[in-house]
Parts: C-alpha cells; structure tokens; sequence
C-alpha cells in the first residue's frame, strides 16, 4: 500500500484520543477506521489528497489562514485523524483525554452539550457530528476533493497543488477570481492540457478526478477579525457557545453568513430553532432544493412531523433508511445508499416519482406513504459535512459580532468588494 505511512500516523492520532493506558479505543471506533482504510487504501489519489490537503492545512495555519473543507471529504474519519478536516463523524460521544474513556451519547451536534467532569476529575470532551462515511461514496471513488481558502492564500495553494501533481496533467476549469477553480487531475500522457472556461465545460470533465479549489471572501474576514481580536476561531469553547446561542435566539442574524437570507427569515418563526442542531437543520433546507417549501412543510404542518423526523441532509435519509433496515435484521446498506443517492440528485423528481418497486420497499420498510411522497419531489439534498461547515463559520462570526463588536463593525461593515 503506497499511503500506509499515512493510515499508522492516522491510527497513531486514534490511539492518542480514543486509547492508551487506561483503556482501549472501543469497537465502534476501530471498526470505522478499518472499514474507511480498507476503501481508501484502493485509492492512492484520494489519499494523495488528503496528504496534500494536510500539508495545505499546515502552511495556512502558520500564516494564520483558514482551510474550509467542503462536501464529502467531512464524512471521512481518516482524513479527521490526519488533519485535513476538523469535523469528527463519528456517532456524537463524550470522552476523557486523559482516561480515554468513551461514551456514546445519541444524535445532535457536540455544540448543545455541556461539559461534564469525567470520574478521574479531567473536563469531558464532546464531539462526533454522525456522518456515515458510506454515504458518500460516490465523490470519494469518483477521486473529488473540494476546500475553500482566502483570497490571499489562493496563489500559495494553487502552487502546492502543482507542485504535488508534477507528474500529472492538470487542466484547469475557472471563469473570473472569485469563482470556484478546477483542477482536473490526469496522467501524464494525456492529450489535454491548458485552461478551460468552467461554465462551457463543466459537463464535459465533471467525471475526472478532480481538486476543486474555492476563493471565499470570508476567509479573509475571519483572519482579519483573529488578528484585530486576538481572539482565535479554535478557541471558541463552551462558554462561548452559549453567548453566541442566546444571541441566535434573539433572531439577530443580520450579517451572520447562511442565515442572513431571504429562506432563513421566512421559515425562522415557523421552525422556531431551539437548538444547534435545529440551526444547523436550518442551514440543510436552506441549501437543498425542493426539499422544505410545498414539501417538507407540510409533512411539519399537517402532518404533525417534528424537525428531526424531517431529513435536512443526504446522511440524515440515509440514516433513517439504514435505521428501518435494521429493525427488520436487514445489514445491507445497499438500499438506503441507492435510495439516498437517487434522492439527493434530484432521480426520482425528475422521472416523475419513485419506482413502484422502491416503493414498494419503503412502504414495506414501514415509511409513510406521505413521507414517500415527500423523497419523490426532492431535486437536491445538501451534504451534512458541508452543512457544519457552515455552521461554524456562522458561530464564529456571531461570537466576534456579540464579543467584539466593535472591530465586527469596522471589519465587516467594509464593503466587501
């Protein structure tokens, strides 16, 4: 195996927060590290990715830039453990960094619970965002990886991405500086080189292993808010949280990037967010298609459907599906991927309506007839990963907002050209 250096630096870093001389990493963990080494040791270019998206992460981190990792790269615990992204997928869970002990704690997002003392006297730790890593397969075999990074270090990482691929040829998709660039990677003796427009090309290299890098403006706000602060991003813990929470509640989102938005303030007092999670359910209507109005609204209207029993991301049916498969002794996630996949692009829409045969198997599975109904007029679901994601840029703005309003004012007030 080309990368196996990487997969024992990923199992060294499992080891150092789920394991050691007080206790062993429980099944649960060791089971999804194997189970993700064993697909991605098929692919050296993936975790070619990876080892390039952590060295990228490094460089930035040292100038004080900001790396945002986008779609299905979250879902992956490697990748979590090498350091190319900070959202941990794992089921959400309690444990001790000293004892290492570990606890499974249900659904929701590690930013609702409160810290707790662990029985050796150290502050548990709470993280694990529940991303299964099967439900997004599809980018990760297709070899697609995408992050977003500040105007200012764009060119560096442009760089790092050509220095890496020397040995292949690389075709680059973008229209104007401030759109999403494409980096088609393809070997060497390829009979295609140069620059491409990405809007009039996209169809035709949109099935090439790709590195899609993303200038986002943000990026330089947030860099420009640490250093006028002195207050970092990583830094923001419980407390915090707490501040910024309240200050959601308030409904005071202007300016807050993904929530200051006409779909934002039109469902707010009707989903009435009580908690992270139901923002960060908030953030996955807003970013899908066709998924909350004249859909999913009237599953919660009418039909009485509390917010969690209303799929927000891709992950979350795929979940659900799995969920029902389970209660029947069915271990074959097979139906609840092609089912996910097929509803998150938008499949059954646009034939007119879910299969009679899959249909069949949902009303089989014990799925409403209505909440069929629901999956069939879906044209796109949002990934979770990118989802938090966004979650956290909005955390951490509303903190300088409420904290430091101030240089919030003086940096944000600027027209951001």
């Amino acid at each position: 195996m080309k990368y196996k250096q990487l997969f024992e630096k990923a199992y060294s870093r499992l080891l150092e927060l789920y394991g050691g001389e007080y206790a062993a990493p429980d099944i649960t963990i060791l089971s999804r590290f194997y189970r993700e080494k064993t697909i991605l040791g098929e692919s050296d270019l993936y975790m070619r990715y990876l080892d390039l998206l952590c060295r990228i992460r490094e460089v930035a981190s040292q100038k004080g830039e900001h790396i945002f990792v986008r779609g299905a790269t979250g879902s992956s615990f490697i990748a979590f453990l090498l350091g190319a992204t900070d959202i941990n997928p794992l089921p959400r869970h309690e444990y001790c960094p000293h004892c290492h002990t570990t606890k499974f704690v249900g659904t929701g997002t590690p930013f609702d619970k409160a810290p707790i003392k662990c029985s050796c006297g150290t502050e548990i730790e709470t993280d694990g965002h529940n991303l299964p890593f099967e439900s997004n397969l599809k980018n990760i075999l297709a070899e697609r990886i995408q992050f977003c990074v500040s105007h200012a270090f764009f060119d560096e990482a442009k760089a790092m991405i050509y220095d890496e691929m020397w040995d292949k040829t690389i075709v680059t998709l973008s229209d104007d500086e401030v759109s999403p660039v494409w980096f088609c990677i393809l070997d060497k003796d390829t009979n295609a080189c140069g620059d491409y427009s990405l809007n009039g090309n996209r169809e035709i290299f949109s099935n090439f292993p790709r590195i899609t890098l993303v200038p986002e403006k943000m990026l330089d706000k947030y860099r420009e808010l640490e250093k006028a602060t002195g207050f970092k991003m990583k830094d923001i813990g419980f407390n915090e949280l707490s501040l910024v929470f309240y200050r959601f509640m308030d409904g005071d989102i202007q300016g807050i990037p993904h929530f200051d938005n006409g779909f934002v303030k039109s469902v707010w007092n009707t989903i009435n967010p009580k908690s992270y999670d139901d923002l960060l359910r908030l953030i996955g209507f807003a970013h899908s298609t066709n998924v909350w109005k004249n859909n999913a609204d009237v599953l919660f209207h009418e039909h009485k459907l509390s917010l969690h029993e209303i799929p927000a991301f891709r992950e979350d049916l795929y979940e659900m599906i799995c969920e029902m498969l389970y209660k029947k002794g069915i271990y074959d996630e097979g139906f609840a991927y092609e089912v996910a996949d097929k509803t998150m692009r938008g499949y059954y829409a646009r034939i007119g309506g879910i299969d009679e045969d899959t249909m069949l198997a949902l009303l089989e599975l014990g799925f409403d007839i209505d909440f069929i109904y629901f999956l069939s007029d879906i044209n796109y679901m949002f990934p979770k990963a990118h989802g938090i994601a966004y979650l956290r840029e909005a955390i951490a703005m509303m903190f300088y907002k409420t904290k430091f309003n101030k240089e919030y004012n003086e940096i944000m007030l600027v027209k951001m050209d």
